[in-house]
């Protein structure tokens, strides 16, 4: 135990590289970017689609609604496997492969005999590579920021807004210009640039690892020139590796020796061959990758992922439970990185906290309305006479514009220790539900203009805040699990949210009650958030009670 405790105790020790913070890194930060300009913004705009597929096939809004549902909730829940996949063959392959999905799913829809057919081609094809352009997009600049994190990703996330604001009108265009079969075929080849721009997130370069000996101890020596030492009674080393496979997967290994074993040159890189093969996890298995703030708000004591031992811990209670009979995904044929993975971002028994719980619920009923205004938007504008169809880009664009100015904004000042985290996620919640409500009334170009930047604040808030409360609220070690399970309920939600409001307006031939009881949900997912500080106080007394 002493000398688990030993290993622990030093701060220089990393089972990973660490982050530059900067040199390539900004590349990477561009290359995210991009992708979020052209994917999230074909994504945000697929509501000028949605008109023009319900004129085109002459079907119900329920059965229209139907192919942004699947395509939204497939984005969401593949997440889990996109992480699975990322730890297999890294940020750049998944990438791309991303952008061949979506690009594909695209081009086969311009062939579509009838709206069905797109619940396949855009739906499933197009939504999964959605799914693996967006979680590598954004693990990847956490991997090369540590101090600067919050600023980098911001300027990558910001670039779904500022997507929105370019993409919907120059969609609108292209509609007005070929036609919606003519704009898919433009989006196609858009799409494909994104394998371009993934091909930009190189690994993180590896370090450098000496190992010296002599009689008594051995030194192993890294970049940062602080000396490891370890013992010759502990009978272990720990070396950093690059798998074979992908260099951008590091694993920590820890090496148990014999008395009678030599560590000296050819024959340490033997035993370290033969010992470490069988579980090499990827830089997923951070707790941090899904953590877009910076670390240096973190308390000391929750930063415990700089350590090699707590670590080795981590990957060793993962692969435990994903050998466990319990495991969901024992008996699935997957490689065991994909199963190990599965795992971790899909254990229901985080259900369990009560804080957690309260989130998610209130997170599910917050996504069933997300991307309402973003889908309907154009029909509603058609419908209130508000407007021409071709104006509907300009309203769009609004929500992105106000919605990058909200993530910069609040994302820098959330960022700063005076600020309750909790209570400014609530309050934008709240306004938001309050917002779609309103939106009813908004009547006139003026009125529809001013929802649009409301909406847009509220909504950029909500993104750039979900996963840092998420930290603030179960530590950071619980995040890869909790960031999981919230990609399921938002995929979910997704799915439901457009279906409901078709179905809605095919009985009453209005939007009204729909975008009522969405925005009513709303409201109530983040009225509810209020009763986390009550649980945790009660819980606080309740240990005091017993203490």
């Amino acid at each position: 135990m002493a000398n688990n405790n030993d290993r622990s105790s030093s701060s220089a020790r990393r089972s990973y590289p660490p982050c530059p913070d900067g040199g390539w890194g900004w590349m990477v930060v561009f290359g995210s970017f991009m992708i979020h300009v052209i994917a999230d913004g074909i994504i945000y705009s697929f509501g000028l689609f949605y008109y023009e597929l319900a004129k085109h096939f002459g079907e119900s809004k329920t059965a229209t609604s139907m192919v942004v549902s699947i395509m939204n909730g497939t984005t969401y829940c593949i997440g889990p496997i996109a992480s699975a996949l990322t730890i297999r063959f890294g940020c750049r392959a998944v990438t791309i492969a991303g952008s061949i999905f979506a690009s594909l799913g695209f081009f086969l829809s311009t062939f579509a005999p009838n709206i069905f057919t797109l619940y396949g081609t855009i739906g499933i094809c197009a939504g999964v590579g959605f799914g693996l352009m967006y979680l590598p997009a954004i693990v990847i600049v956490t991997s090369y920021f540590e101090k600067r994190r919050a600023f980098a990703t911001g300027i990558a996330v910001c670039g779904s807004g500022i997507g929105t604001a370019i993409m919907s009108p120059l969609i609108e265009y292209i509609i007005n210009l070929y036609g919606w079969k003519g704009a898919m075929l433009v989006i196609s080849a858009l799409l494909i640039n994104c394998g371009i721009f993934g091909a930009m997130f190189k690994p993180v370069p590896s370090i450098k690892i000496e190992i010296t000996t002599d009689a008594n101890h051995h030194n192993i020596n890294n970049d940062d020139d602080n000396p490891i030492e370890l013992k010759e009674s502990t009978k272990s080393m720990l070396v950093c590796m690059e798998n074979p496979k992908d260099s951008s997967i590091q694993s920590s290994v820890e090496i148990h020796l014999n008395p009678e074993e030599s560590i000296n040159g050819e024959q340490c890189d033997d035993v370290i061959k033969q010992r470490s093969h069988s579980f090499t996890p990827g830089f997923l298995y951070r707790e941090d990758s899904f953590y877009s703030g910076s670390l240096m708000n973190i308390h000391k004591s929750e930063q415990k992922l700089s350590t090699i031992h707590h670590q080795q811990q981590r990957m060793d209670k993962i692969k435990r439970k994903s050998d466990s009979d319990c495991c969901l995904f024992k008996k699935l044929n997957f490689p065991d990185e994909i199963k190990e993975n599965l795992s971790e971002m899909i254990d229901l028994s985080l259900m369990r906290n009560q804080v957690f719980l309260i989130f998610s619920i209130s997170n599910f009923l917050t996504a069933i309305g997300y991307h309402i205004p973003f889908i309907f938007l154009k029909d509603w504008i058609v419908d209130n006479r508000i407007g021409s169809p071709q104006e509907t880009g300009f309203f769009t664009s609004i929500i992105g514009l106000f919605s990058t100015i909200s993530r910069l904004v609040f994302g820098y000042i959330s960022d700063h220790s005076f600020v309750n985290r909790l209570w400014l996620y609530t309050f934008s919640v709240t306004l938001c539900g309050l917002i779609i409500i309103s939106n009813t009334l908004a009547t006139t170009y003026k009125l529809l203009a001013i929802f649009c930047a409301f909406f847009g604040i509220t909504c950029g808030t909500y993104v750039s805040l979900t996963s840092v409360v998420l930290v603030d609220l179960l530590s950071l070690e619980k995040l890869t699990n909790a960031f999981g399970l919230i990609l399921l309920f938002q995929g979910v939600a997704s799915i439901l949210g457009p279906l409901f409001i078709g179905f809605i307006y095919d009985l009453s031939g209005a939007y009204d009650t729909g975008f009522h009881v969405i925005g009513s949900l709303v409201t109530f997912s983040g009225l509810m958030l209020i009763l986390i500080p009550i649980c945790n106080n009660f819980k606080s007394m309740k240990k005091l009670f017993l203490y």
